[in-house]
């Protein structure tokens, strides 16, 4: 459950209405990618219990993580798929500080969980999602555990007609929203609230056309409102694409409450996929296919009035958010973010699954690179956006669901970012399914990841050398999955990294990432004496790792 405290509400600029009006200013522009907050998650994944499926939805309380999705079994960190396996049926506990799965926690789900929420007081784990049964008792499609054993809670056994995809748990009421038609027998359409105590039905009854996909509470003043995201077109029978926001009591539209216009999202096809907040905004991420929407992204709002803040148009579905160190982590597959000064569409297309952008705009929206742009996407230039940054994990597909994904999931605390999905490896190393990143200070002496590019690929190329003539290097660039800035040392073989340096390049360190590596040189001054001159080159990055170059081939000046 999300609150949000609005009256404290740092607000940023209103969104251009129009982008013919920033175009015509002519000082609006993208802006450069942001260097990676220092005491953010590096891109260094941290050994995690694995499972044999594809997580949906994880939920930290205390130092537990609770991941919910559609899986048989887990295994340890390391382990090869079928290997040093134990039964784990849709749900799991793992220890978030070392990764190792909770022996003691093994509640049996006979169907796929959506969703998790924790009730206020920490005791009670809430379940939704396509299941019928939980431990072997009916449930249909919502369940409450205890939270230290996963016991079910017999007193709590709301029955829902089809899928549960969002949950609300406050002290007296747990709000729920999904594709359901029928809440304990009673028509509900997609939307329905009930006791904390007893799963009595409550009145609260907004009506959503198509199924809603995620929920959040917002304080308004005295106003305790329900925000909401899904397919839905219309809710409480006006227009509302794909996001919306009700009074928590009656249920009512909230009135003046924009839903995120301009954006177009909604239909079998598209949708609001996830909502978070940092307290100050409302973050919401979009899918679509084929459709008349109008992005494939993010995009905040104020939760106040639901009025556009910005926009990240990269082209690419969008399936969570998590907001924290000033940064909205994002998991997806973005393939385009050339019009926020990001990686361009390449061939093959290159999917980054995991991205991460400021919390606040820094720029506006510029035109994309790629061929065939559709209108949709012409739609954003010179709209508010955030700046992209060089955070950039290597998260593979998986197979479980059957539509080549990677992360579907992500979450965190102030020390971690938890993502769960249906991926095999992590930065190249088997991790399946689930996957910790941590803070500098968890991750050791060394943090994150170090320059990605090191001996005879990182060599620099040797020019010129005769009497009177320097010999000048030069190279490409090396990149960083986490760093953007990176400090280059280049020396004669015969010296060392911390020994005295004869060569000095006129630009030690130098900005890059891995779709935009310049060309760098430097210039021997004291290399026209005769003699037999070899260079090495050292990359540092700013967590303390180092690379290092193959030996130039040697040069001789007569």
């Amino acid at each position: 459950m999300a609150v949000l405290a609005v009256a404290t509400m740092a607000l940023i600029a209103e969104t251009v209405s129009a982008s013919s009006h920033a175009q015509a200013a002519g000082t609006p522009k993208p802006s450069p990618v942001a260097a990676r907050t220092a005491a953010a998650v590096t891109s260094a994944a941290l050994p995690t219990a694995q499972l044999d499926g594809v997580a949906f939805a994880q939920k930290i309380v205390g130092n537990r993580v609770f991941a919910g999705g559609r899986f048989s079994h887990a295994r340890p960190a390391g382990a090869a798929p079928g290997t040093h396996q134990v039964l784990r049926r849709n749900l799991l506990s793992y220890n978030l500080t070392t990764g190792v799965l909770d022996s003691g926690f093994a509640p049996t789900v006979n169907g796929t969980i959506r969703v998790i929420a924790v009730s206020p007081d920490h005791r009670r784990l809430y379940i939704g999602g396509d299941f019928t049964s939980v431990n072997g008792v009916k449930r249909s499609r919502i369940a409450a555990l205890d939270v230290r054993t996963g016991a079910l809670i017999r007193t709590f056994a709301p029955k829902l007609s089809a899928r549960v995809a969002a949950i609300i748990a406050t002290p007296t009421v747990v709000y729920t929203g999904g594709s359901f038609r029928l809440a304990n027998g009673v028509p509900r359409k997609r939307l329905a609230a009930f006791t904390a105590r007893t799963g009595t039905l409550t009145k609260w009854a907004p009506a959503a056309d198509q199924s809603v996909t995620s929920m959040l509470l917002s304080r308004s003043g005295r106003h305790l409102n329900v925000i909401l995201g899904g397919h839905f077109t219309k809710m409480n029978g006006k227009v509302h694409w794909g996001l919306a926001a009700v009074d928590s009591g009656a249920g009512k539209s909230v009135a003046g409450w924009r839903g995120g216009a301009p954006v177009k999202v909604g239909g079998l096809h598209s949708a609001v996929t996830s909502l978070s907040t940092d307290g100050h905004l409302v973050f919401a991420t979009t899918y679509m296919y084929l459709s008349g929407a109008n992005l494939e992204g993010a995009f905040a709002v104020d939760p106040a009035t639901g009025k556009l803040r910005w926009v990240e148009s990269c082209r690419g579905d969008v399936y969570g958010s998590f907001p924290q160190w000033g940064q909205l982590f994002l998991v997806g597959h973005p393939h385009d973010c050339s019009a926020v000064n990001g990686y361009p569409q390449s061939t093959p297309v290159h999917y980054q699954r995991a991205v991460a952008f400021t919390l606040q705009a820094t720029g506006v929206i510029g035109p994309d690179t790629a061929t065939g742009t559709a209108p949709w996407v012409r739609k954003w230039v010179g709209t508010p956006s955030p700046s992209l940054v060089n955070w950039f994990p290597d998260i593979s597909i998986g197979h479980a669901t059957g539509l080549n994904q990677g992360a579907w999931s992500v979450t965190g605390n102030s020390g971690y970012l938890v993502l769960g999905g249906e991926f095999l490896t992590v930065n190249g190393v088997g991790q399946q399914g689930l996957v910790r990143f941590g803070v500098p200070r968890v991750n050791g002496a060394l943090a994150g990841d170090g320059p990605m590019v090191s001996g005879a690929k990182l060599t620099p190329t040797v020019t010129g050398g005769s009497a009177g003539t320097p010999i000048t290097l030069t190279w490409t660039a090396n990149w960083d999955q986490d760093d953007k800035t990176l400090t280059y040392r280049l020396v004669r073989v015969g010296s060392t990294q911390t020994g005295p340096v004869t060569v000095t390049c006129a630009a030690e360190t130098a900005d890059s990432e891995f779709w935009h590596r310049p060309v760098m040189s430097c210039t021997d001054s004291a290399s026209t004496a005769s003699g037999t001159y070899s260079y090495r080159l050292y990359v540092f990055d700013r967590d303390g790792h180092t690379v290092v170059s193959a030996d130039t081939v040697p040069k001789t000046i007569a």
